[in-house]
């Protein structure tokens, strides 16, 4: 009797696993000091008999079959052979090789393969380079990256940047353009590309910082073919995980926003949506990008994300959608747009079931039953993953939403109101209170690969819980003044208690607490005399503006009394207090003190604070100087301290204002300039200033500012001598140095480094020069007795240096020549782990015998500690 089915299968695959073992063995050799045995041969044709036996074993499996015995059996044996195949590089099978190994992949769970992992790695990725086999190498390459366990990552990426891996797909990629490969060459490149990038942020810098690649996707962004643009779309969304890469992306980006929204769209494939969502919301990471994305594409992409929330056939698109929506925490036009398209009831679709319009909300005719409802809506469980995204677009929504604002329409006022509703009752049944469900928290393993962003702090993020208590206080402070004109007397008896109060207050507005904790601080704080926010910069500003001498207008008023004060800052922080432009100031009227008579109408108190708010940012106020502070702070439009003194609410999300100094060196204000900064001699070939026509390196200035934060200088400035009356002066630093030095002055903090892949990717002779301009700064700060500034240079030289210690030595070599001896000390301890590395490659013979002493010195001391 014939045997069944089953049996001939059986027969048949043990037919074809001795063929394959005969085939094997042509090539496996012992190794007498090896306990495995190595597969070794050079012969073509073998190799070739070999990868077709193999292919014929593989078809009689599948995935559910592939717990077999055979199989089991023979994964090693046959990922010792595809290895060294794959790793010979001959044209003629390794093509063949790789589609054998795809198709293991397809079969056998990625663990069994894992220890042949890195094998693969190498020969896949040197393999990749040949045109002929590249396609089914990159196919094989990809799928084995996929299923990498993190813990060979780091070795498997030596692997892929010594083979050059990036470098050879880049080329490949750039190659389309030529015409010479297909579409699904292309896709399969890009993918692999793509993959690469998501899980080494080491790979995003040679891709961004690649015009030619660069200008290829744009080109292929506009191709109607959606397989092209769903694999740029996937190249895009992976450099968008590096900082500096979206910024790239974004500052020519129009090209790719509009293939990013048309990708979103309904009739786009389901995974090119999913791709065009994750690439925005990678994009809008920060503030600052997110805001170029919105002045880019703002109403087609906020058009896209509302019919989704409301319409998404698949609960996923609706997810990425109102992740995507939670860009409405910032300020922007895009919520215009949101209201415009009815987000309201796109909102309310994900609440209620079978929602249609708000017509069914007519009909609560009180609260209790409104409440009633929205305890039965809630109670069927519906969409129960979109519930906390919901929540808080309506209060990000609410927070930027103006109170004179006519964007909403009766439906969305209904609409809301519900939702207010629902959200009340779901918030007091929550038991822990915490962040927001916002995007900075890690929604998936790519997101936790992000490098190189610079995000400010959230509003409330690990300081949730004091400003939810800043929160209640400002509450209670507000009803007690609103109803009870006494309330400051009943502090005032108490001043105990109100001096601890503000104390603590003040500490958190001027402390290093996220930015909403420190805006309710402040607004708690103006209700008991105190406006504003208190830094160094508005402190030196201060001094300046206590400082008759420093000034070039005087404010002359009708009952005798006088202010002194600098155009420039006025220019920067007040203008309307400013006479009418007469043209550009000679020399010698800039020097001379202008005199300002005010009307008799405006009040001298009021206008003294106002101009302390103008120099420091913060000013304290009197209840009886109050109102017509109010007054002449809406005349000359300083928008934020009239928030405050009408103690409007901050809103959620606003960043903490700062005097924004470095306006004074915009082309509208040159004219205020009165000193001239010259750098030492410099390397620069040509010099193109655009405020001025000289071609010398220069920088414009203000004797104000920069006496205002160095002691050394504003002495210069009186002493009377010839440098006093210089319209120049001399820095010793370099053409870079001198930048950041400015910067410091207008805005008190160092400019630092290029930070991330940046920095990682710069060759040792720029990096160098980097950390000399701020040596350079360090020298000149012990003349200029700076030590705030010394203090941060030595911070940034020591981080510099803590992430390359090779430039140690150079470090070392320059600080001596300025007989800056802490910072040698310093840099020597930064050299003392590679102290033998050193000596052995003859870099310490550069040096004199002290220092290399000094280097020893700090190596032995490391190696005592356990270094």
């Amino acid at each position: 009797m014939a045997s069944s089915k089953g049996g001939n299968t059986t027969a048949h695959m043990n037919t074809l696993h001795q063929r394959l073992y005969h085939a094997l063995n042509l090539g496996f050799r012992r190794v007498s000091d090896e306990k495995e045995k190595k597969w070794e041969c050079t012969d073509i044709e073998i190799q070739r008999h070999v990868v077709r036996s193999i292919s014929a074993f593989l078809d009689c499996f599948s995935r559910a079959t592939a717990n077999h015995r055979l199989i089991k059996d023979s994964i090693s044996d046959i990922a010792r052979a595809l290895v060294f195949i794959l790793g010979y590089r001959n044209r003629a099978v390794v093509g063949l090789a790789a589609n054998v190994l795809i198709k293991l992949l397809r079969i056998v769970p990625p663990s069994l393969l894992q220890s042949y992992s890195l094998d693969l790695v190498e020969s896949l990725s040197s393999s990749v380079q040949q045109m002929e086999a590249s396609l089914p190498c990159a196919v094989a390459l990809n799928a084995v990256l996929v299923n990498v366990r993190e813990t060979k990552e780091k070795e498997v990426w030596k692997v892929l940047e010594e083979g050059k891996a990036v470098v050879s797909v880049v080329a490949n990629l750039q190659s389309f353009s030529e015409g010479n490969v297909s579409v699904e060459w292309f896709q399969e490149m890009a993918s692999l590309l793509s993959s690469v990038m998501l899980k080494w942020p080491q790979s995003r810098f040679s891709v961004w910082n690649d015009p030619d690649l660069m200008g290829l996707l744009e080109s292929v962004s506009q191709k109607p073919d959606m397989d092209l643009r769903f694999a740029a779309l996937k190249l895009y969304s992976s450099l968008a995980l590096c900082g500096h890469g979206a910024n790239e992306l974004l500052d020519n980006g129009k090209a790719m926003l509009d293939m990013m929204i048309s990708c979103m769209d309904k009739s786009s494939p389901p995974n090119a949506r999913i791709e065009g969502f994750k690439l925005a919301q990678r994009l809008a990471t920060g503030n600052r990008e997110c805001l170029k994305m919105i002045n880019i594409c703002s109403e087609p992409l906020v058009k896209v994300i509302v019919w989704t929330i409301r319409s998404g056939k698949l609960e996923n698109d609706r997810i990425e959608a109102c992740k995507l929506a939670l860009i409405t925490r910032w300020e922007g036009k895009h919520h215009i747009y949101f209201w415009k398209y009815r987000i309201s009831e796109a909102l309310l679709s994900l609440v209620v079931e079978n929602f249609c319009s708000e017509s069914s909300l007519d009909g609560y005719a009180s609260l209790e039953e409104e409440i009633s409802v929205a305890e039965k809506i809630l109670g069927t469980n519906f969409l129960p993953s979109l519930r906390s995204y919901v929540w808080d677009i309506i209060g990000f929504l609410a927070a930027h939403c103006e109170e004179e604002s006519d964007s909403t329409s009766r439906g969305d006022e209904l609409c809301l109101n519900f939702l207010v509703t629902c959200a009340c009752w779901y918030q007091r049944n929550r038991e822990n209170i915490g962040p927001s469900s916002f995007a900075p928290y890690p929604q998936s393993s790519a997101e936790k690969r992000i490098c190189c962003w610079e995000c400010t702090e959230d509003w409330d993020n690990k300081d949730a819980i004091l400003l939810y208590a800043l929160l209640a206080l400002a509450e209670l402070v507000n009803h007690s003044f609103s109803e009870q004109n006494h309330a400051e007397e009943v502090l005032n008896k108490r001043e105990s208690v109100k001096d601890r109060l503000c104390t603590t207050l003040q500490e958190i507005r001027d402390g290093t607490y996220g930015s909403g904790p420190r805006w309710y601080a402040a607004y708690i704080l103006s209700y008991l005399g105190y406006y504003g926010f208190q830094d160094k910069l508005g402190k030196r500003l201060m001094g300046a503006y206590e400082d008759e001498e420093c000034s070039d207008m005087r404010l002359l008023f009708a009952n005798g009394n006088s202010a002194s004060v600098n155009k420039v800052v006025l220019a920067v922080r007040c203008p309307t207090l400013l006479p009418p432009k007469e043209g550009v100031p000679t020399e010698k009227s800039q020097r001379t003190v202008q005199e300002i008579r005010m009307s008799a109408n405006v009040d001298t108190l009021a206008l003294v604070k106002l101009l302390e708010y103008a120099y420091s940012g913060y000013v304290e106020v009197e209840s009886t100087t109050l109102k017509k502070l109010k007054t002449l702070a809406r005349h000359c439009k300083t928008k934020i301290l009239l928030q405050m003194l009408c103690r409007g609410r901050p809103k959620w999300g606003s960043s903490i204002p700062r005097i924004d100094l470095p306006l004074a060196l915009t082309p509208k204000l040159i004219h205020f300039s009165d000193v001239i900064l010259l750098p030492k001699e410099t390397n620069m070939t040509s010099f193109n200033c655009r405020l001025c026509s000289s071609t010398s390196p220069h920088a414009h200035s203000h004797r104000v500012i920069l006496s205002s934060g160095c002691e050394y200088l504003r002495a210069l400035f009186r002493s009377g001598m010839q440098e006093s009356h210089l319209d120049r002066l001399n820095v010793p630093v370099s053409w870079l140095g001198l930048t950041k030095l400015v910067s410091w002055f207008y805005c008190d903090e160092l400019l630092k480094p290029p930070s991330g892949c940046r920095w990682s990717n710069m060759d040792t002779d720029t990096k160098l020069q980097e950390l000399q301009a701020y040596v350079e700064i360090y020298s000149l700060t012990e003349w200029w007795i700076m030590e705030d500034l010394q203090n941060d240079c030595a911070k940034v030289i020591l981080s510099c240096l803590e992430s390359a210690r090779e430039l140690s030595i150079k470090t070392i070599e320059l600080a001596a020549s300025f007989s800056m001896w802490k910072l040698v000390e310093a840099a020597a301890e930064h050299a003392a782990p590679i102290y033998h590395q050193l000596r052995d490659s003859g870099e310490l013979d550069e040096l004199d015998d002290e220092l290399v002493n000094l280097i020893r010195t700090a190596a032995v001391q490391f190696s005592q500690q356990g270094g």
